[in-house]
């Protein structure tokens, strides 16, 4: 079938023969990689949910990629206050080898130190910029998240949140803050010192809050970046491009890194706390609207078909959640149709069974919870990771912070340009004498091929002289057979003549014999022997008288014309017959007639001689004959 011609649609039979037989390939195929995957062990994956508070490690067990699907539940959960990454590490993995666990293979990192935001760049998401442009505009983008983020950790908000400080010490050390306190050096009192006082709050809580804020703030001097485009549909219903950015410090990434090498996992990677929940819920269809509530802000996601479209937040400031106040951050979303709300509580002090028909009410929209507690949202944090890791769409996936910066190429670096001329360098010589070599080994195939050539040649030559001197030694014996064969044909032409002149003699004796009269002697009849081949038969006669010597001469002609011969070259001479008298001789040949002879010989009366010459055939034999006489 040519790839212009229509597919032909397959028979009904096969049709309903491929439709009852689909169903059991897919529970064979299901069984066979169930088994597959028994039989070989799943690698475990530990994940660690850092916040101000301290940090959940989670182990779990790797789903096979697109053969099942993560566990429901952890196999190993532990709760520690710490937040360096060498000391964790340096806790849980004794921990996991006391407690029995495999040792797990990689680690995923979410951290509050990670910033989130979405952001307008300007470019096409399916055509980016290089990787250093992007990077230096999702840095100078994502600037207004990092402040709001920097400004919502204070350190009274980092005591409330490990619970080192409660609602009525907070509020009288902001009273003390306002009354303004004074140090012995006149300078303003800050919130860590007078916490000391009025708090109750002890130098080793105050020292354990600003470490984890110094791992929650991110200064934008030192910022890794990590950036994700796509086009999305907008509530009005059109698609627009939408860019998602996430950033955290560099060298709190570094240490990550030296960390996990340190232990011996590999870091797949390191993802900002908010909005990951919701993704636990598999593949979404449509719009869904996410609500976190965690304790110091309120943050709204909104998904379009499993991918973040928008994100947007509201600082709490201590203030309680209303269901009012949740609904007006989701109600620009709200002009189209959304499929459902999700709810994730991160607040241990919200009560989402009172929260939950309030804000269906407001919203007249399905909520369903998905984490009612802090505890709750950081396993369906650390779920959504392992959904997503194996088996969801690169677009899918929870964006995560490159565990390297973007770098120009090998080319465009100083440091390597140096290294970069000499291996160029090394590489045209190395060209050059591969170029050399190739045109040696040219001129010794082209050799090679001349030499096989010439010994041909050579070969063809002793042929040709071979050849040559057997045609040679034919062309001789041709030539001497054509000389017997001549002289062959030769004889054989003299014989035919003289037989043929032996016929015609007796008729040309009469001829002759009816042309002479008593005043003419015939004397000699005589073959021609000489070499001229153009000669025929010599007739002798002598006459006292000239004129009657011309008119036997004329009468001779007429007498063998019957025969077919002629008289030519005539010669009369004046001289004495036999018997000593004066009178004259003549002499003429008798030739065959041709069609090119002339008109019949005159024979002059003069003294002198006269001849005319006209080709006849060559006679093979001479011979004479008697004289006539009468």
């Amino acid at each position: 079938m040519s790839p212009t011609e229509p597919r032909q649609r397959p028979p009904a039979a096969v049709r309903d023969t491929a439709t009852r037989l689909t169903p059991g390939l897919k529970a064979l195929r299901s069984g066979l990689q169930t088994a597959l995957a028994r039989l070989r062990p799943a690698p475990h994956l530990l994940v660690l949910d850092l916040g101000p508070a301290g940090c959940l490690a989670s182990l779990w067990r790797a789903a096979p990629a697109r053969l099942q699907a993560v566990d429901a539940a952890p196999v190993w959960t532990l709760t520690l206050s710490d937040c360096e990454p060498e000391s964790l590490l340096a806790e849980i993995l004794p921990r996991l080898r006391t407690d029995g666990q495999p040792r797990p293979t990689g680690l995923l990192v979410c951290s509050g130190g990670v910033v989130q935001a979405s952001v307008d760049l300007p470019a096409d998401p399916l055509r980016p910029r290089p990787p250093l442009q992007m990077h230096e505009m999702a840095r100078y983008e994502i600037e207004p998240a990092l402040a709001a983020h920097n400004a919502l950790w204070t350190i009274g908000e980092v005591l409330s949140a490990r619970a080192s400080l409660g609602v009525p010490q907070r509020a009288a050390v902001v009273q003390a803050m306002a009354q303004g306190g004074l140090d012995e050096r006149g300078d303003p009192l800050r919130f860590g010192e007078l916490a000391l006082v009025h708090g109750g709050l002890s130098r080793s809580a105050l020292d354990e809050a600003l470490q984890a804020q110094q791992t929650l703030h991110v200064l934008d001097s030192d910022l890794a970046c990590g950036w994700r485009g796509a086009l999305l549909r907008s509530p009005q219903g059109q698609r627009a491009p939408h860019w998602q950015v996430v950033a955290m410090s560099q060298a709190l990434r570094q240490r990550w890194r030296t960390a996990a090498r340190g232990q011996g996992l590999a870091l797949r990677g390191l993802w900002p706390r908010l909005g990951l929940a919701a993704l636990s819920e598999g593949t979404l269809t449509g719009t869904t609207l996410v609500l976190e509530l965690w304790p110091e802000q309120a943050l709204a996601q909104r998904l379009v078909d499993g991918t973040v479209a928008a994100v947007r937040s509201e600082p709490r400031h201590d203030l309680p959640l209303d269901a009012g106040l949740l609904a007006g951050l989701l109600a620009e979303w709200q002009v189209e149709q959304v499929a459902e709300i999700l709810l994730v509580v991160a607040d241990p002090q919200v009560r989402h069974a009172e929260l939950v028909p309030l804000l269906q009410r407001l919203t007249r929209t399905p909520v369903r919870v998905i984490a009612a507690d802090p505890r709750q949202a950081a396993l369906a944090r650390a779920r959504a990771l392992m959904q997503a890791l194996p088996q969801a769409p690169a677009r899918r996936r929870p964006l995560a912070v490159p565990l390297r910066d973007p770098q120009l190429p090998v080319w465009q670096r100083p440091a390597w340009r140096p290294w970069l001329i000499c291996g160029a360098l090394l590489a045209a010589l190395l060209l050059w004498q591969g170029v050399q070599w190739a045109g040696i080994l040219s001129m010794r195939r082209e050799a090679r091929q001349l030499e096989e050539s010439l010994q041909r040649r050579a070969q063809g030559s002793q042929s040709e002289q071979q050849l040559s001197s057997e045609a040679q030694q034919l062309d001789a014996e041709a030539m001497h057979l054509r000389a017997e064969l001549a002289g062959v044909m030769g004889r054989a032409a003299g014989m035919a003549l003289v037989e043929q002149r032996r016929a015609m003699l007796p008729e040309l004796m009469r001829a002759l014999a009816s042309a002479i009269d008593d005043r003419v002697v015939l004397d000699a009849v005589v073959e021609s022997q000489d070499t001229d081949a153009r000669l025929g038969i010599e007739v002798r006669a002598w006459s006292p008288d000239a004129a009657r010597l011309q008119s036997y001469a004329a009468r001779v002609a007429e007498a063998v014309a019957p025969l077919g011969l002629a008289v030519a070259q005539g010669e009369m001479q004046a001289g004495p017959g036999r018997l000593g008298t004066q009178g004259y001789r003549i002499r003429y040949w008798l030739v065959p007639e041709a069609a090119e002879l002339a008109e019949p010989a005159e024979v002059s009366a003069s003294a002198g001689s006269h001849s005319a010459s006209t080709p006849v055939p060559p006679l093979s034999a001479a011979r004479s004959a008697p004289a006539a006489s009468r």
